[in-house]
This record gives structure tokens, sequence and C-alpha cells, in this order.
């Protein structure tokens, strides 16, 4: 399971990997506009959870989930 904190507040963006953090992707830098984006090679396959499901694993401390009701 690869999770995703994203702040855009502080412009960074940390990885996670079945819970675990695999550090800081990018410390601060990141603003405006963004679009997430996904994608596969060949015939593997991938489902996106931006909290509609519970979460396999708890997110970091003070992140939650993307959905109107956080934004």
């Amino acid at each position: 399971v690869i999770g995703v904190a994203f702040d855009l507040g502080a412009g960074s963006l940390t990885f996670y990997k079945n819970g675990s953090t695999q550090g800081t992707a990018v410390a601060s830098g990141i603003s405006g506009t963004v679009f997430p984006y996904a994608s596969t090679y060949g015939t593997d396959s991938f489902a996106i959870n931006c909290g509609q499901q519970p979460f396999a694993y708890t997110p970091p401390s003070g992140f939650v989930a993307l959905n109107t009701y956080n934004m």
C-alpha cells in the first residue's frame, strides 16, 4: 500500500509504503494548482482511495482524507 501525504501549505510531499515513511520527496516549494496523476504499465492496475473507504493504515498526524468535507 502506497500512501501520499501532501501539505500544500508547507509545499511538502512525503510517500509511505505499508504505513512507514519512505522519506520526504519534496520538503518545500510546491505551490499553485496541483493535479494528482497516476499511471500503470501494460496490464498493471491499482485503486486510489482518497478516503471514500477506510484507509489500510492510519494517516500521519495532521493529515485527513481528500474529500469535500475536509476542503
